[in-house]
């Protein structure tokens, strides 16, 4: 009976134990903060004290990081810290920077998060020059069950972006800093972290009372000869040497796909080594100047010209018509465009707009896609190592000489190489 007892009391006392650790655990959070010039140093100091006074109702023991962003995303906190050690932190924060990596930090901050957390965003919404795009955050957060809170702070706010990335990974946002409060950024983040605490551990049953007379042990019964099965093991082993031999047949040809001028490996969609072919292009050459539509061109009639009445003038004038070469862009909502290539000027596409001759806001698009470069009459197309690729006429390239007709699909805008002849006297 006092065993019995025994048992039970110990039961009880484990199962307190894991009440205790289910009431205090709780997931992860990393702040998330925007440190570029975008934010003010007043607007970037009042929402430091927001955080700040709810970092002084969490527990000691929460786990907290910090990591600030601007040109680059970077650990100011590491995770695991104490809250009083981001919130000193946070205080000290001064604006600074050029750009504004805003999707890179969530994906560095979900990686970090292995076992599932919550991120807060203090941002203004807008994104330059990330490498990663919002499809990427959000597979990121899923992948690390990882959910966005976010306030907005700043002069010039993207709502609608704040709110998409919140959405995509299932967690809220609360609007611009002036209206947020510490009780409301509490519920939020509670309610972002519901479902993510860490697992609960495994209570160890309480060892069964001790028996006064111990049982026998039971005898085994004696296990019959193992038949080896030659034909399964056989056709095994064939099989296993079948892939041995593919496995090295293929190293060998892999190993054979390497450019005999730099030793570089020929991608399996290469007929040619694309290092050597952008080394032999003149990546020298100056990026034109930020492009502008070409307008079509409407030669106004006389109404006499339809008269059937012979031409009593003589033609005093010879025309002469010169190629242009065109690149018509095609983006989904909006009219086609068409730009001048410069027989002299490199030509720049991507989202950023201080950088490229043409800049598109496709967020599958790299901040630098591609440059079209001209060279001995040519023009050459360069993929400049984007995460998505340049797709020319269906085949993902890297460096491929174009031809008139050609179409390029860099993210979800289409392109096409045309010529267009012009009048010159």
């Amino acid at each position: 009976m006092r065993i019995r007892v025994g048992a039970a009391s110990a039961a009880l006392l484990a199962m307190s134990t894991m009440s205790a650790v289910a009431a205090t655990s709780r997931p992860p959070l990393v702040l998330a903060v925007d440190g570029s010039r975008s934010i003010s140093q007043a607007q970037l100091h009042a929402s430091a004290d927001l955080v700040g006074r709810f970092l002084e109702a969490l527990p000691a023991d929460a786990s907290v990081g910090l990591i600030v962003f601007e040109d680059a995303a970077r650990w100011e906190v590491p995770l695991g810290a104490a809250p009083s050690r981001v919130a000193q932190a946070l205080g000290a924060l001064i604006p600074a920077g050029r750009f504004t990596v805003l999707r890179d930090a969530l994906i560095v901050a979900a990686h970090q998060l292995t076992e599932g957390g919550v991120v807060l965003l203090v941002s203004d919404g807008r994104d330059e020059d990330s490498a990663a795009t919002v499809e990427d955050v959000a597979q990121a957060c899923a992948a690390h069950r990882v959910r966005i809170v976010a306030f907005a702070a700043g002069r010039s706010v993207d709502e609608h972006a704040l709110r998409r990335l919140t959405l995509l990974t299932g967690g809220v946002y609360l609007g611009r800093q002036e209206g947020v409060g510490t009780d409301t950024l509490a519920t939020a983040i509670g309610q972002a972290g519901h479902g993510l605490e860490p697992p609960e551990p495994v209570a160890t049953p309480a060892p069964p009372p001790a028996l006064a007379t111990p049982l026998p042990a039971p005898t085994a019964a004696p296990r019959p000869a193992a038949s080896f099965p030659l034909v399964p093991a056989a056709i095994g082993a064939v099989v296993i040497a079948a892939a041995v031999a593919l496995i090295w047949g293929l190293r060998g040809r892999r190993k054979g796909r390497t450019c005999p001028r730099c030793g570089s490996l020929i991608a399996p969609w290469e007929s040619e080594c694309s290092y050597c072919l952008v080394a032999d292009i003149a990546k020298q050459a100056p990026t034109a100047e930020p492009a502008a539509p070409v307008a079509d061109e409407q030669a106004p009639l006389d109404p006499s010209v339809f008269n059937k009445a012979p031409v009593d003038k003589p033609l005093d004038k010879t025309f002469a018509l010169q190629d242009q070469n065109i690149l018509t862009v095609r983006q989904h909502g909006k009219p086609p465009r068409s730009y001048f290539l410069h027989p002299d000027e490199a030509f720049s596409v991507g989202r950023a707009s201080r950088i490229n001759s043409l800049s598109l806001d496709d967020p599958t698009m790299s901040a630098q896609h591609f440059k079209i470069i001209p060279k001995n009459g040519a023009y050459y197309i360069v993929d400049l190592d984007t995460m998505n690729g340049t797709i020319v006429n269906g085949d993902r390239v890297r460096a491929r000489r174009l031809r008139p007709g050609d179409v390029i699909r860099a993210g979800e805008v289409e392109f096409e190489l045309k010529v267009q002849f012009k009048r010159v006297t």
